[in-house]
């Protein structure tokens, strides 16, 4: 089974290990959101995915990158300088060695204009902007769809980072994960907008990658949910308006959850706030108003909505005094 190094040096070839041609370097990478559920992973250190996904960027919001050389390694987060035990300081560290030349230290630091590990992707936008960075910093000339494999080595959602829009990410089924990428598609459903409620803010107690495991090696549901997520996939990507989209994304995100909530023992990030948006959703969908929601491994929940009513919903959300953005796709 092939190593991470072995992975790098195949995408990178003679550039591979080449000393950074640029003192630092910035970037900007946005979040994405899942429309259809990456939930598993196949065996092995490539981070290679047990299902395809397809996601919605999130334009605009995401990670602020700057990624210097140094006299020694250092993180900065969201302000806050991180000592070497910090899981976050030692995962992206483990990242950077994998492009490190001899000698080379780096300072990195990262902000975030959403909030931390809790359940809006930042992990999505922090390893696509370190990704990108690194890349920068070495003056390298690495196609969009072979930084989507680099970024799946820190965090598998990273990959989907690259392109505005929906993006497809590919599980793949080699060994090697060289079949295993993301690339943008055009959908016949247009003029969507995706709300994310900030419903908690407050970093998760459970990480995604823990609650993944966990659930699939314990739910009696997870031998299903590779096979009812392909066919969720599947549906979506020929969905051809916006109620037969919604609501594939919703009943995939209830499946996911449903997974999850049947671990032994049972995970849940659900807070009352969340339970109580679910059954908002539901009950404007009775009244004719066409929203659908999804929820990734946290309390937020996102709503999917034409763009035609985004002034309603968003009044609606106003009016609750809950903290959101909405983006439009």
């Amino acid at each position: 089974m092939m190593e991470r190094m072995d992975y790098v040096r195949a995408i990178l070839g003679d550039a591979y290990a080449a000393a950074a041609q640029h003192e630092e370097a910035e970037v900007f990478m946005p979040s994405n959101i899942a429309l259809v559920k990456y939930w598993g992973k196949r065996p092995g250190v490539l981070n290679l995915p047990l299902v395809s996904s397809l996601s919605l960027t999130l334009k605009g919001y995401g990670t602020k990158t700057r990624l210097s050389l140094s006299h020694e390694d250092s993180m900065l987060l969201n302000g806050k300088t991180l000592s070497q035990g910090d899981p976050a300081y030692k995962k992206a560290m483990d990242f950077l060695d994998m492009f490190r030349a001899r000698g080379e230290c780096y300072r990195i630091e990262t902000e975030n204009n959403i909030p931390t590990a809790a359940g809006v992707a930042s992990s999505a936008s922090g390893f696509a902007a370190l990704t990108s960075a690194i890349i920068k910093l070495k003056g390298w000339d690495v196609p969009l769809k072979a930084q989507s494999m680099l970024a799946r080595l820190g965090s598998g959602s990273a990959a989907r980072s690259f392109w505005d829009g929906m993006v497809l990410w590919h599980k793949g089924t080699r060994d090697d994960g060289m079949d295993c990428y993301a690339e943008p598609v055009t959908h016949s459903v247009h003029d969507l907008c995706l709300s994310v409620l900030v419903l908690d803010a407050s970093e998760k107690s459970v990480s995604s990658r823990d609650a993944m495991q966990a659930s699939l090696a314990t739910s009696p549901m997870a031998p299903e949910w590779p096979q009812r997520q392909a066919a969720h996939l599947d549906a979506a990507l020929k969905a051809a308006d916006f109620a037969t989209l919604g609501q594939i994304v919703e009943d995939n995100a209830v499946l996911m959850h449903a997974v999850i909530q049947s671990a032994v023992p049972a995970m849940s990030f659900d807070t009352a706030e969340t339970k109580k948006w679910k059954d908002n959703v539901q009950r404007w969908r009775t009244e004719g108003m066409p929203v659908y929601f999804t929820q990734d491994a946290g309390a937020q929940i996102k709503l999917l909505y034409p763009s035609a009513h985004r002034a309603d919903i968003e009044e609606k959300i106003n009016a609750a005094g809950v903290e959101y953005f909405t983006v439009a796709a």
